[in-house]
């Protein structure tokens, strides 16, 4: 993975008020966050970086430019807008958290005040995830669970909340999701509540529709509105990644397409836009050129000679490769009217299993592990190489702590051990060295690095 390096900058001055430094919301980056121009270098993530600059007092209260609002998240993924003089989000909640006698009194003693809006992540409860599957379905999953709270401090010393503070101002929250949650459909954010006559839990969809959140764009940030002191829940259902070969008669599999869909677990084939729109393509009858011979759609199989059919209507639990199958048309006494010439998957490929193209075509399947959205790939018959494209993803921050394993005397074979002593199968992972340069390297399904 080559990083990609960016030249920034900012006006020294805005709308009359001057460059303070850099805030990173979210992301993987170093900066000089005092320097105004300046070249960075992006690792593999989204990131939001905004030039801070001098406040602009409250007309009506000059006592206000003592107060301030921060925030805190220990994962880096959420932020408030705390960014700039004409920032009527931040003046808005920097007013209602203020005004009130305590810290009126407190800024008019010329101490300071900070507001810090703390942004709390945990694991999902058993509850939450029965609550989510309630709302969402059967496979839909609670992925994780957000606290929204506020802290006070005068003259950066923590001090309790005021008794007749106005806790729970709306705030502007710019979010960016863990690595590995990506490349999953239909995410979701709930307010979660507790029903005041039982001890059922009330979900509230939070309105995403203005994001990118669900849409093939969707790159990890989003951004969304909701009240201090809420509980959020973020969800979504798992996908299977499909690779659907697609070889007419007379046509090698080397030679073929791999149409690659996202499915959501439990769904079908026939319930999936993506391949009803395939299906215009592959469920013909087809004459090949060479022998006049036509030739039926037969359906799809999980091996090339169409022996292990499966219908569209089978819920997709695991991700998998399928093959196009096509016979011999019949006639309208039952039989065939054409010379039988075998199943368009007995047909021999003579593209070797263990062609040296793999290493040659790394890009090309790095792009394709990559992908989030359906496409459309070339193929090639070795197993190991489409089994590439269905691979998932693992995210750098996850690989962390591991470490290299040789697999063998002459040191050619190598895993990747993680903290817990497993090692990373069937995927892609981002791994950084000493150095801290990230690269991406596969692994098939008994760990061996490829």
């Amino acid at each position: 993975m080559n990083p990609d390096i960016r030249l920034i900058t900012a006006p020294e001055y805005k709308s009359g008020f001057k460059f303070k430094y850099w805030d990173i919301a979210y992301g993987d980056i170093n900066l000089n966050r005092n320097e105004r121009t300046q070249v960075i270098t992006v690792n593999k993530s989204d990131i939001r970086l905004n030039a801070v600059y001098e406040e602009t007092p409250l007309a009506s209260d000059s006592n206000a430019s003592k107060a301030g609002v921060v925030y805190e998240s220990k994962s880096g993924n959420f932020a408030i807008n705390v960014w700039g003089e004409e920032n009527s989000d931040y003046t808005d909640l920097k007013t209602a958290l203020i005004s009130n006698e305590v810290d009126r009194a407190v800024l008019e003693e010329g101490r300071e005040i900070k507001y810090s809006v703390v942004f709390n992540e945990a694991v999902p409860t058993a509850s939450d995830s029965n609550a989510i599957k309630a709302a969402g379905g059967e496979y839909t999953k609670a992925a994780l669970k957000l606290d929204i709270g506020l802290k006070r401090y005068v003259n950066d010393i923590f001090s309790p909340l005021a008794s007749n503070i106005y806790t729970t101002p709306k705030v502007h929250v710019y979010a960016k999701l863990p690595n590995k949650m990506l490349g999953k459909s239909e995410y979701k954010l709930w307010k979660l509540e507790k029903d005041e006559n039982s001890t059922d839990t009330v979900l509230t969809e939070i309105d995403t529709s203005h994001t990118k959140l669900n849409t093939p764009y969707f790159t990890g940030s989003f951004d969304f509105t909701s009240d201090i002191g809420s509980k959020i829940l973020i969800s979504y259902k798992d996908t299977n990644r499909v690779a659907i070969v697609s070889a007419l008669p007379g046509e090698k599999y080397s030679q073929s397409k791999v149409n690659v869909l996202n499915v959501i677990s439990g769904q079908t084939l026939e319930n999936t836009p993506e391949y009803n729109m395939l299906a215009l393509d592959i469920d013909k009858i087809y004459t090949e050129p060479a022998t006049g011979i036509v030739y039926n759609f037969a359906g799809l199989s999980k091996d090339k000679e169409g022996h292990k059919k499966i219908g569209t209507d089978v819920p997709i639990k695991e991700q998998m490769i399928l093959y196009t199958v096509y016979e011999p048309a019949k006639t309208d006494d039952g039989g065939s009217g054409n010379t039988p010439q075998g199943n368009i998957n007995d047909i021999p490929d003579n593209t070797s299993d263990n062609h040296t193209e793999n290493n040659k075509n790394y890009s090309k399947d790095k792009k394709t592990g990559d992908s989030k959205s359906d496409g459309v790939y070339s193929s090639s018959s070795s197993t190991s190489s489409l089994s590439k494209i269905i691979y998932a993803h693992k995210s750098a921050a996850e690989t962390e702590g591991g470490k290299w394993i040789s697999l063998d005397n002459d040191r050619k074979k190598w895993a990747f051990e993680l903290k817990d002593k497993s090692r990373i199968k069937r995927a892609w992972a981002d791994i950084k060295d000493a150095s801290g340069a990230v690269n991406t390297y596969c692994f098939d399904e008994n760990g061996v690095m490829q």
